[in-house]
């Protein structure tokens, strides 16, 4: 094969068409006698990486990518390096490598800035981070990114690059309802790309209208655009794809209950998705595209065994989607985190081509005046006392920075003390106005002033409990060996009933102010119930269970609780379920032979966060 006759488009329109073959003639170029100019030689590496890319063969794909740029920046090709770092950061990003995809779109966007094609450059940039954002759960993020680019997209000529900008966008709009918005915007990718032209942007453009429709609750039309998106995959060998198109099909048939075909579906879609991770492999973090779609594998596979009532099955696959699920939430805040740094960095790279365009201006008139030894005499001064007053710059602004954000802190803790004891002095207020009103209530009336008037006293004891000067911080945790003790003994005195408190055992569990305070008044519910209506002492305990699970249990030796009808007609029956409710537990309730009663509360600490001490 000779070299002369590499022809660049040709060889993408190749790759896109099938990217296996097309990699197979641009690896055959490089042997090509005679040999490639540099430029087309630089230009195959760049098409064999990203082939494997479309195939989801990261590492593989790194490797041609990295060649490609090194010729890039030896040839100081600015415009084909910013190029070549944003394919590398979309490599990064596929394979979990957050943070060296972030580096590589920040190098691109510095190039870019070197090669005066900023337009151009930034769009790309933008486009690849806001599908980063995306596949790492921040949806809301990746459209302001992605619309932020949807201009230079409009006027882009090459099609598919318009609508590999446009499917991302899509593909978020769906993931936060805006349902009307995504199939608007494929209807518009189907009006103008080719879907001969590129295997992979048609396998995208099907997949995602499959899942549009599956969201929509169109199955028919679902499962159609799921088998085109499959038979354009494997066609082409695209592994992703090929999974998304199978969860659909999986999804459509448990809709209309064929289970069999839903299990045939699920192996098909296991086996391809054990391939993509093999592809992908080698990330330091999971890889996001691949966690997401282990996600709604487990999910299928929840749903059939859960028709088939193979209900163990199910809770596993219940826990695995938890995991799934909590390791999803833990990418998308690295993903926060990222998102504050590219634009921290473009601010910088903004600031410091302002200074450098201004320093060079000076110099340029002085260039004229001078002789040319006192040119680059004055020229290494300019630079040095740029450096050293950019390195002054930002420590100042370092310095003043956290000096702000350390006298909002301190005011945010004044208020927040302040509202406490404004929260104290009222509740004092209520039990005094009660305290008047019980002296002049009469006996009917009496009754239910105490009820009130001893709710607000287990309201007070728990706000003094849950909100000390020492833990006023909104994050802070309480410790429930310290909270229920005293409380308890609190409303003891209340009743004048200290010799009536049992057995009180209490794991060391912490618990946030978010579940200790509805956990704390459910306590305060019931043993003050115990102590209105019983004469008998009451045991209680907390224990924390496998899985996760915690257990509050209160037993009583008093009358049955059918016979007590004030618990029930006061309204503390309700109080305590939607309690429970409130930390997403259950509340159980049990008689005791030959007398007493038993409550029992089961929550989890993912329903309502559970932080365990330190062992």
């Amino acid at each position: 094969m000779s070299g002369d006759t590499f022809d660049q488009d040709e060889m993408w329109d190749a790759i896109n068409a099938d990217p296996a073959s097309g990699r197979a003639k641009a690896l055959a170029y490089l042997d090509a006698n005679p040999p490639l100019s540099p430029d087309n030689r630089r230009r195959a590496l760049n098409i064999i990486g990203v082939s494997f890319a479309m195939q989801g063969r990261m590492d593989e794909a790194l490797v041609y990518a990295h060649q490609a740029l090194d010729m890039a920046m030896a040839q100081n090709d600015f415009v084909s390096a910013s190029r070549g770092w944003t394919n590398i950061g979309a490599m990064e990003q596929a394979r979990g490598e957050l943070a060296a995809a972030v580096e590589a779109y920040g190098n691109a966007v510095e190039l870019s800035k070197q090669a005066d094609q900023d337009a151009v450059a930034h769009d790309h940039t933008l486009t690849n981070f806001g599908s980063l954002l995306l596949e790492y759960g921040r949806p809301d993020d990746a459209i302001e990114l992605l619309e932020e680019a949807r201009p230079v997209l409009l006027a882009d000529e090459r099609p598919t690059d318009r609508a590999g900008g446009f499917l991302p966008l899509a593909k978020a709009y769906r993931r936060v309802g805006r349902l009307d918005d995504a199939e608007s915007l494929l209807e518009e990718i189907r009006g103008f790309l080719d879907l001969d032209e590129s295997a992979e942007l048609t396998g995208t453009l099907h997949c995602e209208e499959a899942q549009l429709a599956l969201a929509r609750g169109r199955t028919g039309e679902a499962r159609s655009a799921a088998q085109r998106c499959l038979s354009v995959a494997r066609d082409s060998d695209l592994l992703l794809p090929q999974v998304d198109a199978l969860t659909v099909l999986g999804s459509a048939a448990m809709s209309a209950r064929n289970i069999n075909q839903a299990k045939g579906y699920l192996t098909q879609l296991l086996s391809s998705l054990d391939q993509a991770e093999a592809a992908v492999s080698s990330g330091s973090d999971p890889a996001p595209s691949i966690v997401r779609r282990r996600l709604e594998a487990s999910r299928l596979a929840s749903d059939i065994a859960i028709s088939e009532g193979r209900l163990s099955d199910a809770l596993e696959n219940f826990r695995t989607r938890i995991a799934l699920d909590e390791t999803l939430d833990g990418i998308a805040s690295k993903a926060g985190s990222a998102l504050d740094t590219f634009r921290y960095r473009q601010e910088i790279n903004t600031l410091n081509l302002q200074l450098l365009e201004s320093e060079a201006a000076t110099l340029q008139s002085r260039n004229a005046q001078q002789q040319q030894f006192i040119f680059g005499a004055l020229l290494l001064a300019g630079l040095l006392a740029l450096l050293v007053w950019v390195f002054f710059r930002s420590d100042r602004q370092k310095r003043a920075l956290n000096a702000a954000l350390q006298r909002s802190l301190d005011g945010q803790r004044l208020l927040n003390l302040d509202m406490q004891h404004r929260v104290k002095n009222n509740l004092q207020l209520l039990l005094s106005l009660l305290n008047l009103q019980l002296q002049s209530a009469s006996s009917e009336s009496a009754s239910a002033v105490k009820s009130v008037r001893n709710r607000i006293l287990s309201m007070a004891a728990l706000y003094n409990n849950l909100y000390t000067d020492e833990e006023s911080d909104v994050g802070a945790t309480i410790s429930a060996k310290d909270m229920l003790p005293e409380l308890i003994g609190r409303i003891a005195s209340t009743y004048e009933a200290n010799n009536r408190v049992g057995t009180v055992s209490i794991a060391d569990i912490h618990f946030d102010k978010a579940t200790a305070s509805p956990l704390g008044l459910l306590v305060a519910e019931l043993v003050s119930n115990v102590f209105k209506h019983t004469d008998e002492s009451f045991d209680l305990s907390l224990l924390a269970k496998e899985n996760d699970r915690i257990v509050l249990t209160i037993a009583d030796r008093g009358p049955a609780f059918s016979a007590n009808a004030d618990f029930k007609t006061g309204g503390g029956l309700d109080i305590v379920n939607e309690l429970a409710l409130q930390i997403g537990g259950t509340l159980e309730h049990w008689s005791l032979s030959p007398k007493g009663n038993e409550w029992t509360l089961e929550f989890s600490d993912r329903a309502a966060p559970v932080k365990r001490a330190a062992r």
